[in-house]
């Protein structure tokens, strides 16, 4: 793959180009670093010479100093008092520090090149020297920048290829996952990165990416059933509406029935349409978290006996009982709405001369609210359903049982207020929707 090469290409460059600069910079903190040892060496030396020379005056009676050393002793004026170098000069103080002395055109064959160190006693001084000229030392510091920058080169190549190595190395299982990851579209979400199975970063990332990849393949899914969904529920009032339109078109305008007729159709059919688009953009809003949620001390059975009193004119055969004691910060109109759907479900599927039992109770920090009916209750396979956009549990209420997202409405405004939402079947028979909300 061509930018999985350029990407090794680019890293084994930079990885070269750090890997000779932390050679060069090791070489140079190295050769900083003996030559301080050196200097703190000859520092010792030249002050344990200088101070065995003062302690001998005034006679200069002392051990024989090492040959390559150098000396002068003299007084406040100036006046050389000793020396074992006729040639070696009356030098500056060096401040207690080993100093470079250099003077060219010194002697007729060369120049005066020097390290000295001098001491001061009892109104004297004492000069110790040491020559470099011809030191080991001084070839050495002198030749090491050559020895450097000759040694740099077979190092710059042997890094870029041991570099270029590592990291094709490195970067192969990235080379895979990048292979993977182009192979995946939105048509094929299933197919997952490769988990080698070290359990390092690479892995890690890999899972990572695979469980994204599963919850886009979930949401796909979703998106693609709910647009299948939304033309289904669409199609049938468009078709009617047509249907009505075209009948009136060819000869209904002229019977009074007949356009009677296809003008309440028409606006049924368009009231559905409308209740659907409006729904749609509400659960759109509450998913999306684009609804103001509006929190206040509200009394659950207060909200529940509301709703009594508003079925008993739309369902008047309908019998709420109500019991428990609770109450909970949250919206109420959101928690109004939920439970009016709910109660509108049992009355679609149980009949309106069912029975509800609404129980409210405090549990722990949460609200429980659980709305049983005497009806015939869930189908088995559809208990997990009942939430989902568009569901309904008997088809043939497809019609007249509204746009099957009352319930998944429910789910999101419950899930908005922080709380959750689940159905099951009663012991004795009948569907139950149990509410869980933050007190």
């Amino acid at each position: 793959m061509r930018s999985f090469s350029s990407i090794s290409l680019r890293l084994s460059k930079r990885f070269c180009i750090i890997l000779s600069a932390s050679v060069l910079l090791l070489a140079v903190l190295f050769v900083l670093v003996v030559r301080s040892v050196i200097r703190s060496e000859q520092k010792k030396e030249l002050l344990f010479a200088c101070q065995t020379i003062l302690d001998s005056a005034p006679n200069f009676d002392f051990e024989p100093l090492p040959f390559y050393v150098s000396y002068l002793v003299c007084d406040l004026n100036g006046n050389v008092l000793a020396t074992n170098d006729p040639f070696l000069p009356v030098l500056p103080d060096s401040r207690g520090r080993v100093k470079k002395f250099v003077q060219k055109g010194f002697f007729t064959d060369g120049d005066l090149a020097i390290l000295y160190f001098s001491l001061e006693q009892n109104e004297m001084t004492a000069i110790c020297a040491i020559s470099l000229d011809g030191g080991v030392e001084e070839r050495l510091f002198s030749g090491l920048p050559l020895a450097i920058l000759f040694a740099i080169f077979p190092i710059i190549a042997f890094s870029f290829l041991l570099s270029f190595f590592l990291t094709r190395r490195v970067l192969r299982p990235v080379g895979e996952l990048a292979k993977s990851a182009e192979r995946i579209s939105s048509s094929n979400l299933g197919e997952l990165l490769p988990v080698r199975g070290t359990g390092d970063e690479l892995d890690e990332i890999a899972i990572a990416f695979n469980a994204l990849f599963a919850r886009l393949k979930s949401d796909f899914e979703r998106e693609r059933q709910f647009t299948s969904d939304v033309s289904h529920e669409l199609k049938t009032p468009v078709a009617v509406i047509l249907g009505q339109a075209n009948l009136l078109l060819r000869w209904g305008k002229d019977d009074p029935a007949q356009l009677q007729k296809s003008l309440e159709s028409i606006r049924k059919e368009a009231r559905s349409m409308q209740a659907i688009t409006a729904n749609l953009l509400q659960l759109s809003r509450l998913e999306n978290s684009r609804v103001e949620i509006k929190k206040e001390e509200t009394d659950i059975l207060k909200l529940l006996f509301r709703i009594q009193n508003e079925f008993s004119t739309i369902a008047p055969n309908l019998k709420i009982k109500i019991d428990g004691n609770a109450t909970a910060n949250t919206d109420s109109e959101l928690l109004h709405q939920v439970l009016t759907a709910v109660v509108s479900n049992s009355v679609k599927y149980a009949g309106e001369s069912c029975e509800i039992f609404a129980f409210a109770e405090k549990n722990g920090d949460d609200v429980l609210i659980s709305l049983t009916d005497n009806g015939d209750g869930f189908p088995e396979d559809a208990i997990n359903k009942v939430f989902d956009r568009f569901f309904r549990a008997d088809e043939a209420h497809s019609r007249t049982g509204g746009s099957g997202l009352g319930l998944a409405i429910s789910r999101a405004i419950v899930r908005s207020l922080g709380g959750e939402i689940r159905a099951e079947n009663a012991d004795g028979g009948g569907a139950r929707i149990i509410i869980k909300i933050p007190a």
